[in-house]
This record gives C-alpha cells, sequence and structure tokens, in this order.
C-alpha cells in the first residue's frame, strides 16, 4: 500500500499576517542607468568593414582592369584545364563510344585548344624548359596533323594525345604563370 506523503503545511499565526507586524518601509527604486554607447567596439568593427571593402575593391580593380585580365592571363589556365576535360568527356560521350574514328569537328576544338595553349605560353613571357618545349612542340604538330590530314584519326590515337596534352597542362598551366607574369609585368612598369 502506498502511504501518502503529504506533508502539512504549517500553518502561520495570524499575528504575523496582521499588517501591523511587517514595518515594511517603502524605498525609492532606482532604475537601471542605460549604458552608454560603445565607441571603441564601433570603431573597431567599423574599421574592419572599412579595410575589407578596401581590399575587395582593390582585388575587383586588379582583376577587371590590369593588363592581364585584358589579356586573360588570369582565367586562362583555368579555362584551358576546363576545356580539356570537356574534350575528354567528348571522347567518352556514348555517342563518340561507338565510333572508330574521331570525327573531323572534334580534332577542330582540340586543335583550338592547342592554339589557346600557344597564345598563353605567349604572352607568359619567360621561357619553358627545354624538355617541356620538346613536348610542346611535338603536341603541336601532331595536332595539325590531326586536324588538317585527310587520314581518318582513330580513337586510341586521340586519347593519347589528350593524354599528352593533359600532361604537358600539368606542367605548363599553374599559379606560377600568373606570378611570374604579374612579376614580369610590375618591374616592366618600373622601367619604363
Amino acid at each position: 500500500m502506498v502511504e501518502s506523503v503529504i506533508e502539512t503545511k504549517a500553518v502561520i499565526p495570524e499575528e504575523q499576517l496582521s499588517s501591523e507586524s511587517f514595518n515594511a518601509e517603502l524605498m525609492d527604486i532606482e532604475l537601471p542607468i542605460e549604458p552608454g554607447f560603445d565607441w571603441l567596439a564601433f570603431w573597431d568593427a567599423g574599421s574592419m568593414v572599412f579595410i575589407a571593402i578596401l581590399v575587395l575593391a582593390g582585388l575587383v580593380y586588379l582583376l577587371r582592369y590590369s593588363q592581364m585580365a585584358k589579356h586573360g592571363l588570369l582565367s586562362a589556365p583555368f579555362i584551358l584545364r576546363w576545356q580539356l576535360l570537356q574534350l575528354k568527356r567528348i571522347l567518352n560521350n556514348e555517342s563518340h563510344a561507338n565510333l572508330a574514328f574521331v570525327p573531323q569537328e572534334t580534332l577542330g576544338e582540340f586543335y583550338l585548344w592547342n592554339q589557346n595553349l600557344n597564345q598563353l605560353l605567349a604572352k607568359t613571357c619567360g621561357e619553358l624548359a627545354e624538355d617541356v618545349m620538346q613536348e610542346f612542340l611535338e603536341l603541336n604538330e601532331l595536332s595539325e596533323y590531326m586536324a588538317f590530314s585527310d587520314m581518318a584519326v582513330s580513337r586510341e590515337t586521340y586519347y593519347q594525345a589528350l593524354q599528352e596534352a593533359q600532361i604537358l597542362a600539368n606542367k605548363t598551366l599553374s599559379f606560377q604563370i600568373v606570378f611570374r607574369c604579374l612579376f614580369n609585368s610590375f618591374f616592366a612598369r618600373g622601367n619604363q
């Protein structure tokens, strides 16, 4: 059986409840003082926002109006890598998978990609290593032969050319091109 656990309430005597026993004094309660404006935090946050806006404006100016942006040197390495990836996807596409030979338009796109790579490397104002230059010349010859000869190009030959192009792109298309061009253009302005 369950025992009830009810506590008996202590009864407050009536003499303590009478108004005479309270002897309460009224006190003036002052409202809390409103905190002042924190100028130091405002200055700190405002200066950080101002510096961030200046940095972003400088980057926008550099990316939009610099000579490198006008010639496409900032975005060209990324665009060329993306185009090469698209050429590989076209080769692996279902419509091209059953073909023994690569269509001429696809070979033309590879030739145009190679010409864009030529233009980019010519603008970078730097010398390539001799082995990279030899690979580059071989790729140029191969792309011209594939694009302009009357002979059909097999998928395997085209795939091998894309692999060589990928290796060459990995060696040449990097931030080093962008930094080298920035460095050369910065010092070219100082010499003029």
